[in-house]
């Protein structure tokens, strides 16, 4: 199973409500879903995972990011206190894995 470590704190939300996920949280990859917003020209990405705790019980989270048509670098969009701003935090600056397609 592919796992991702976060170098930035991140924010994701569930039906429990706002999780957050500290850095250097350890993340088990589980599937990527894909939406394209055909208006927009975006995709979107919710790359889902299971935080692992430190009691080793897991935690289940969404990753939400997205890209333009036509662009190489994916965007972060649930990074800790960036909810409001305009800042794109790009995905090699939160993981060093690649990204999960």
């Amino acid at each position: 199973m592919k796992t991702l470590v976060n170098k930035i704190d991140l924010t994701s939300y569930n039906n429990d409500g706002m999780i957050e996920i500290p850095t250097g949280s350890k993340l088990e990859y589980i599937e990527t879903k894909t939406s394209l917003h055909a208006y927009y020209e975006i995709f979107t990405y919710v790359i889902s995972c299971n935080l692992i705790n430190e009691d080793e019980s897991k935690t289940p989270v969404d990753i939400r990011c997205s890209k333009y048509v036509g662009a190489k670098n994916y965007k972060v969009d649930c990074v800790k206190g960036n909810l409001h701003k305009r800042k794109m935090i790009l995905w090699n600056e939160v993981f060093d894995e690649e990204f999960p397609e």
